[in-house]
C-alpha cells in the first residue's frame, strides 16, 4: 500500500472507538404466549454524537463492541448478542 493510500484514511484504532464510551445492554427474554413468539428484547444507548468506524467509512451509533454473553440462557446455553447500529459516514 502507498504512503499517499495511507495518508487519505483515518489510522485504525484498537477497542473502543475515541468518544465512544463502552456501551451498556441490558437484555430481556420475554416468553412466548399464545398470540405471539418468544423475543428477545435488546436496550442499548444510542450516542447522538456517532464517532467514526475505524475505517472511517460509518458513524457508530450503537455497538455491543463484538459477541457478549447475556443472562440468558436458552437449553443450557448462554445466549450472545453481538449489535452494530451505523450509517455511511
Amino acid at each position: 500500500m502507498s504512503a499517499e493510500r495511507t495518508a487519505d484514511r483515518p489510522p485504525r484504532r484498537s477497542g473502543a472507538p475515541t468518544g465512544n464510551p463502552t456501551m451498556s445492554a441490558t437484555y430481556e427474554l420475554r416468553p412466548a404466549t399464545k398470540t405471539a413468539p418468544a423475543t428477545l428484547v435488546v436496550t442499548i444507548p444510542v450516542n447522538a454524537d456517532a464517532p467514526l468506524s475505524s475505517t472511517g467509512k460509518t458513524r457508530l451509533v450503537a455497538t455491543t463492541h463484538g459477541n457478549q454473553p447475556t443472562p440468558i440462557t436458552i437449553n443450557g446455553q448462554v445466549v450472545k448478542v453481538g449489535l452494530t447500529a451505523f450509517y455511511k459516514a
